[in-house]
């Protein structure tokens, strides 16, 4: 197998073990206890009418979160074109839910086993029969 061709596996894999790592978990905290003393490197929140934004950076301005997003033009095949960032201000009266990013440590642990055991033997098995798959040596 030539190195090209290990590429794509070696991204869905870290794909894969990146996904399981994380998971949002409620918090009792205010927004701004959570911004400014747990210095949060993201927020989720959900808003009354039940919509969720996350939110990275948060950044409180007087009663209101500051929001910052991506709004792209999208062309007929479904290319963004004309993309910029948009900053709107969310009111902190407005948000029914605050969560916050933990890490799953279940999540991970499996996804290290699952990923790290099968990459740690396909490197044995290169290291002892090449790419070439050639074992008779």
């Amino acid at each position: 197998m030539s190195v090209l061709r290990c590429r794509p596996l070696a991204m869905l894999m870290l794909v894969v073990f990146l996904s399981g790592c994380t998971t949002w978990r409620p918090t009792t905290l205010s927004l701004a206890q959570v911004v400014q003393e747990e210095q949060a490197s993201s927020v989720r929140i959900t808003r009354r009418d039940g919509t969720r934004v996350i939110v990275d950076d948060p950044v409180l301005r007087n009663d209101s979160l500051q929001v910052t997003e991506e709004a792209c033009i999208l062309a007929a095949g479904g290319e963004r074109v004309g993309c910029r960032s948009v900053t709107r201000m969310v009111a902190l009266d407005s948000v029914t839910q605050l969560e916050v990013r933990q890490i799953n440590v279940i999540a991970t642990t499996l996804a290290v086993v699952a990923v790290g055991i099968p990459v740690f033997l396909f490197g044995i098995y290169l290291s002892l029969c090449g790419f070439e798959g050639d074992c008779e040596r």
